[in-house]
């Protein structure tokens, strides 16, 4: 049976230390929505093809750009690099226009790191945009690792990125969380035997979510706080 919201207000009554926390972006830490759309559609508009519809890009979003690409542009043999070329560049200058934190996700960062957390980011966006969006929202400094998309040969749901934060971080696995929006987050997090958390609040359907069996869920960004010290 799934986790459901009920079950992970019951289990948080006894509150778990962990070392480290290690965090999905979007989704998770960072509605970037609309700027990742507008330039999706962009891309479109170079290569003349129709706009897609929120829903139609959104689905795709959490498992890097190229697949992003791949399942909205139908763009194949040469032209598929040049669109990823247009996409980057675009969302590079765009990236936060309108993107924004999720609500406390500043304040709950700031009081793990005041607590004296290793805080660490494992996401599929490029480490190229996830770095300017973590120094744009003024965030960067809480995070001892940052592993992007492009960071390693692998990236989610294959354990590569995240068993290099735990090895830069020197924490096992059991003193650590792995908190994302998305199946391929719990995934990855139950992989290496971190314990997991599902946001409900994130880019994914709440099912996908429920289905992959975190161990906590979250309404709320700072209701980690609640769940762990």
């Amino acid at each position: 049976m799934p986790l459901d919201l009920a079950d992970a207000v019951r289990v948080s009554a006894s509150r778990i230390s962990k070392e480290l926390f290690v965090f999905d972006l979007d989704g998770t830490l960072i509605d970037a929505t609309e700027d990742i759309i507008a330039a999706v559609n962009h891309t479109l508009t170079h290569f003349k093809r129709p706009h897609l519809t929120r829903p139609e890009i959104v689905i795709h979003i959490g498992h890097g750009v190229r697949n992003l690409l791949q399942n909205t542009l139908g763009l194949g043999g040469a032209e598929f690099e040049p669109a990823m070329e247009i996409m980057l560049s675009y969302y590079y200058d765009h990236c936060l226009e309108t993107t924004q934190l999720y609500p406390a996700v500043g304040e709950t960062l700031k009081t793990l790191y005041e607590k004296k957390k290793k805080l660490s980011v494992c996401t599929n966006k490029s480490i190229k945009h996830t770095e300017r969006i973590l120094h744009g929202f003024k965030i960067r400094d809480y995070f001892t690792t940052v592993v992007g998309g492009n960071s390693f040969p692998e990236r989610k749901p294959h354990p590569m990125g995240l068993n290099h934060i735990l090895a830069e971080n020197r924490i096992p696995a059991v003193h650590a969380v792995m908190v994302g929006d998305s199946a391929v987050d719990i995934a990855v997090g139950k992989a290496v035997g971190l314990t997991t958390v599902g946001c409900t609040y994130g880019l994914r359907p709440l099912t996908e979510v429920q289905q992959a069996r975190p161990d906590f869920l979250l309404n709320r960004f700072d209701d980690l706080l609640y769940h762990f010290h």
